[in-house]
């Protein structure tokens, strides 16, 4: 239908005339609101010039069309278009909203009523649809939705006032939980009571500078509800229409209790680290990579280090913090290699580094602490790595002592019977120049025999006599022969220290040191020179022995010193070591120092070297302070007379020319003697024995059952039995361990006369309480 047909809206122009009809349709026209006309099925009959505007459809393009299919956006179902016809159809004004689309594809929101319009019989002859565009407003009010949603969901919290109002307008649940209130209780409250007592005098300020400044920021603190403060970043804004006037004041709190406390953690986590770094035993430096032109690590430098480091490197911080490497250590950059790799890759590197400009040994850990930056952890560990080598040293020379050892109880074995059958033969009438032979063995004989106690001082497994002694008095007796020995052009010089404490040693063994390290300064000073004896009293406190000397305690020093040619490390490090010998082939035996090395610490001493090339040396040895007399061996003199005898004496000995030169010298003698090579064969002799047993003479050493064991078990089933042990060499406490009444000891090699008197003596003292060893 067309617009204006009286046809098409009687219940319009019923009544009235031609004027009154365009006046209205004038309104129509002129009308802001979209006005359209259908017939029963919905075609359009008519459209005003809002409908035109509104969806971009000229009249002619929609007239005689229905509009769903003009109109219809696919946002409402088909459902919803069934019941909007059926309501319409009723009867009656109608009221909906629609979203539909216009011609160019926008989505128009319109919000609607439709009337019917009725013939002349009442029916239903079609409708007038009035439609007022409210896609503006919705989409306002879709986003005072949504910031009604980040309102009441944002994190921090949101409080509004209105105006100038002094109280809460709104606040978002956020902010009711921060504070510890429900929403309701804050809203109407007055500002104030948001912040804490102390700072609210500062309110006004805040507002003041909102009103200015037209907003603001600033910390302050606030209050919960249990009373607990918090700090808070506080921000308000001022919210204001288009003539200016104040709409609102918009505050958003947040609250910096985490911030704060991750602050104060760090805070505290630094202080931990700083001190932890500050305190640190090793040393630690961090450092930057320098790179070339072409990318490449050529240096490093230095950027901070901890007070540890000057310790281990002897370096002040000063000289090295900001300075490259080379410039530090003037050389290149040393390990840049790793360093370099460690910085790229992530993977930490431990090594030593035996740094020579500094003279040191390092134990190095290094560390990547950022892109090109790397961090050094290091101990100083020459010390450690010296006394390392010490230990193997001192593992060395042990093993080497009981190499020593064991050889000269062999060789000792071998002399006996050498020196025992010469002496049994020079006793015979002999030839002259067979008596010269057989003297020519037996010197070589005792020759060898002294190499073999030189052997066993180095190993610690002689026979020591210990006395309560003082060095000065030991030095005092051998002055003159020390004189003699160095010759005239030596000038040899003592300095006792007065009130000299004593030690337990044995005065012969430490006058042999004093002779070695006598001989060993004469030959370091060929054109003459000074030698320096001097005794002391040394106290070492505890806590203030350094590594690598003796423990805490009271020690009698004895110093030898000479003005000779000194030594290089090397070949102190060698000093001791039986054989060893820097002199020319033939005039030493290298068992001098070694001797004396082995004096001193069966002795339970120290003995230490000092030398310098071209500035003489210095042997110490430090003995422990006597306090109480030692077990000592009492002297026991054999009167002259006869050696013979006629008592039982069992023979023990499984090196058989020994036990065969043994037997045949007490048989001589007139003795009842057995023999047996070990422990067994002892006992079964015994056990078949008719007759009292005088004496057992046993080497120490045999096997299975020691001589020890072997006399402990006879002894317990002969009270009365005496015992004597021999041996090529013996450790001391061993010794002192077995030696009681009735009990001595012979030394290897022995003559025939020394075994003879040794017997003698034993069997007539047999009620004494000590028998001297020989």
């Amino acid at each position: 239908m067309e617009a204006g047909d009286e046809r098409t809206s009687p219940n319009l122009s019923r009544g009235s005339d031609a004027a009154e009809v365009s006046r209205l349709r004038r309104a129509v026209e002129a009308s802001g609101e979209v006005i359209f006309m259908t017939d029963r099925d919905g075609t359009f009959g008519y459209v005003n010039p809002a409908f035109v505007a509104l969806y971009g459809f000229a009249a002619d393009e929609v007239v005689g069309r229905a509009t769903p299919r003009v109109l219809k956006s696919g946002r409402q179902s088909d459902e919803h278009y069934r019941a909007f016809w059926a309501r319409l159809l009723e009867g009656g004004m109608v009221g909906a909203e629609f979203v539909n689309r216009a011609k160019d594809g926008r989505l128009v929101e319109v919000e609607g009523s439709v009337s019917p319009i009725l013939d002349e019989r009442g029916a239903i002859a079609g409708f007038l649809a009035i439609q007022c565009d409210v896609t503006a407003r919705n989409e306002q009010i879709r986003r005072l939705h949504q910031l009604g949603e980040v309102f009441s969901h944002a994190a921090v919290g949101i409080a509004l006032a209105v105006g100038e109002e002094p109280r809460l307008s709104l606040v978002n649940p956020a902010l009711a939980r921060m504070y510890g209130h429900p929403v309701d209780a804050l809203v109407g409250a007055p500002i104030e009571q948001l912040f804490a007592p102390e700072v609210r005098h500062a309110v006004p300020d805040f507002i003041r500078r909102v009103k200015e400044e037209g907003q603001a920021s600033f910390e302050t603190v606030q209050m919960r509800a249990d009373g607990a403060r918090f700090p808070v970043m506080l921000h308000i804004a001022g919210v204001r229409d288009e003539a200016g006037a104040l709409l609102w004041r918009v505050s958003t709190v947040i609250d910096l209790t985490a911030e704060r406390q991750a602050q104060q953690a760090i805070v505290e986590s630094e202080a931990r680290y700083r001190t932890l770094y500050t305190s640190m035993r090793e040393g630690v430096a961090l450092h930057e990579l320098v790179y070339d032109a072409e990318g490449r690590a050529v240096d490093y430098r230095i950027l901070e280090v901890n007070p540890a480091f000057q310790r281990h490197t002897g370096l002040e911080p000063s000289s090295a913090v900001g300075r490259l490497a080379t410039e530090v250590y003037g050389v290149s950059a040393p390990y840049l290699d790793v360093y370099s790799q460690v910085a790229a890759s992530g993977e930490s590197a431990s090594f030593e580094l035996s740094f020579d400009p500094l003279g040191r040994v390092f134990q190095v850990s290094a560390f990547r602490t950022g892109p090109g930056r790397f961090a050094t952890v290091f101990e100083d560990v020459t010390e450690r790595r010296r006394l390392e080598e010490q230990f193997r040293q001192a593992q060395k020379m042990e093993a080497i002592g009981r190499l020593a050892g064991g050889i000269a109880h062999d060789f000792n074995n071998l002399l006996t019977a050498i020196l025992g059958y010469s002496e049994l033969l020079l006793e015979q009438t002999l030839p002259e120049t067979a008596r010269a032979d057989v003297l020519q063995i037996r010197k070589a004989g005792e020759s060898a025999a002294g190499l073999t106690r030189q052997l066993l001082a180095f190993s610690r497994k002689q026979v020591l006599r210990p006395e309560l002694v003082s060095l000065n008095d030991v030095v005092r007796d051998i002055d003159a022969m020390l004189q003699r020995v160095i010759g005239e052009d030596i000038t040899l010089v003592s300095i006792p220290a007065p009130r000299l404490w004593r030690v337990a040693a044995d005065p012969g063994q430490m006058q042999q040191v004093l002779l070695n390290l006598a001989v060993n300064a004469r030959d370091a000073m060929p054109s003459g020179g000074s030698l320096i004896i001097e005794t002391a009293n040394v106290s070492i406190a505890r806590g203030g022995a350094v590594a690598g000397s003796p423990p805490a305690g009271d020690y009698v020093s004895l110093t030898v010193s000479d003005t000779g040619t000194g030594m290089p490390a090397e070949v102190q490090a060698r000093l001791f070591e039986p054989f060893f010998t820097t002199k020319e082939q033939g005039k030493g035996t290298g068992l001098g120092l070694c001797t004396a090395y082995g004096i001193v610490k069966q002795s339970e001493g120290h003995i230490m070297v000092q030398s310098e090339v071209g500035r003489g040396t210095t042997f110490r040895i430090l003995l422990p302070r006597a306090n109480d007399v030692p077990a000592a061996v009492a002297a026991a003199e054999i009167a002259p007379g006869s050696t013979a005898g006629s008592e039982t004496v069992l023979v023990v000995e499984d090196q058989a020319p020994v036990r065969a030169l043994i037997g045949k010298v007490l048989r001589g003698l007139g003795y009842r003697v057995l023999e047996a090579a070990d422990a067994g064969q002892a006992e079964e002799l015994v056990a078949h024995l008719d007759g009292r047993l005088d004496l057992l003479l046993t080497d120490l050493l045999l096997g299975a059952v020691n001589g020890p064991e072997l006399a402990q078990r006879m002894v317990a089933e002969r009270p009365d039995l005496a015992v004597l042990y021999v041996s090529g060499h013996a450790d001391q406490g061993t010794l002192l361990g077995v030696m009681s009444s009735r009990i001595a000891f012979l030394h290897k090699p022995f003559t025939p006369d020394m075994l003879a008197r040794k017997v003698r003596l034993v069997l007539d003292s047999r009620d004494r309480t000590r028998i001297e060893p020989m």
